[in-house]
């Protein structure tokens, strides 16, 4: 019976870990970020940042061995559509990876940052809808997330 209690015990603490760590996460000037996304009105900020994404690029020949490039994307939401925006931004990622996997761009062409935005833009487009992002920002440097914008990223992660 005691090894019983025991168990469940460490279960229960276990689950209470698991349970309140992620979404608690230290926002820059320290307070926490717990919001459920249907809360996603009250909260600051003009875009969400995903996790950077690794692209594969093809040498200029077309030919030999892919290397993985990052690239930062920001989202910014229209603001009668933050929920939606919320909802479809984690997808974002996987739908920029799948698409750069099945077409690998030559790195001329990633290097013109104009093609590259143009693409995943129109990508975005085509997969979340119009009328849900009005301006997406693509960069092949990694910038961190401003202050205002911190707890709507870390709410639509």
């Amino acid at each position: 019976m005691w090894k019983c209690r025991s168990l469940i015990g460490l279960t229960l603490g276990g689950l209470l870990l698991v349970a309140t760590a992620p979404g608690a996460e230290a926002a820059p000037g320290g307070t926490k970020v717990s919001k459920a996304r249907t809360d996603v009105d009250d909260v600051g900020g003009s875009y969400i940042q995903p996790e950077p994404v690794w692209v594969p690029v093809l040498p200029k020949s077309g030919r030999g061995r892919p290397i993985f490039l990052g690239l930062t994307l920001r989202l910014h939401p229209v603001s009668e559509r933050r929920f939606e925006a919320c909802i479809l931004a984690p997808h974002v990622t996987d739908w920029v990876i799948v698409d750069f996997n099945r077409q690998p761009p030559e790195r001329p062409d990633f290097d013109d940052l104009d093609k590259i935005r143009h693409r995943i833009t129109e990508l975005i487009t085509a997969s979340a809808g119009r009328g849900i992002f009005r301006q997406i920002e693509v960069m092949q440097e990694h910038r961190p997330v401003d202050e205002a914008s911190f707890n709507l990223t870390e709410m639509c992660k």
